[in-house]
């Protein structure tokens, strides 16, 4: 995918997935993907890629890594990287065992994380992008109970993009 198809895929749809970004990426993953930006910002190395009309931030305290998508051309997009909901999260996720028991209990403690999140104008896209940046994660690092937290994250993506069983939609 080029830059442009995934610009004009980005800002035709309702929900912002930045996908095939992910967040924690460097500046090489990215160009890898995309190629040279069309600019950077002044700093060295540089805190911001540009291509078109989207600015790609990177933050210098987690070694320059991605951590927004941001654009105010057309319309403002803005889908930030939210680290504080992630590391609930995933402390959530260290906590599953093979019991159900527990799963339903780790299952309404993170519903209950991204509800407040939501409360406190938090937004579906950074909220989304969080959780999946956590999926994929995990599927990376595999190891024992690696399934039962796939589960556990895709559950909650799941209520976040209104495809539920018996609980309410997020958003």
């Amino acid at each position: 995918m080029n830059i442009t198809e995934w610009r004009d895929d980005l800002f035709s749809k309702t929900y912002k997935e930045i996908s095939p970004l992910e967040f924690g990426m460097t500046y090489s993953d990215i160009t890898s993907i995309f190629g040279e930006p069309d600019d950077t910002s002044t700093e060295n190395p540089p805190l911001i890629y540009k291509y078109l009309d989207i600015e790609l931030h990177f933050n210098k305290q987690d070694s320059y890594k991605l951590f927004l998508v941001y654009s105010d051309e057309v319309e403002e997009l803005i889908i930030q990287f939210e680290p504080v909901l992630y590391n609930q999260l995933m402390e959530l996720c260290y906590k599953l065992t093979n019991s159900n028991e527990v799963y339903c209990q780790l299952f309404s403690r993170g519903h209950e994380l991204l509800s407040k999140y939501k409360m406190t104008d938090g937004s579906q896209a950074n909220a989304f992008n969080t959780v999946m940046h956590l999926y994929l994660n995990n599927r990376r690092t595999g190891g024992e109970l690696t399934e039962y937290r796939e589960d556990l994250i895709s559950d909650w993506l799941d209520c976040m993009c209104g495809w539920v069983g018996n609980r309410t939609v997020i958003w």
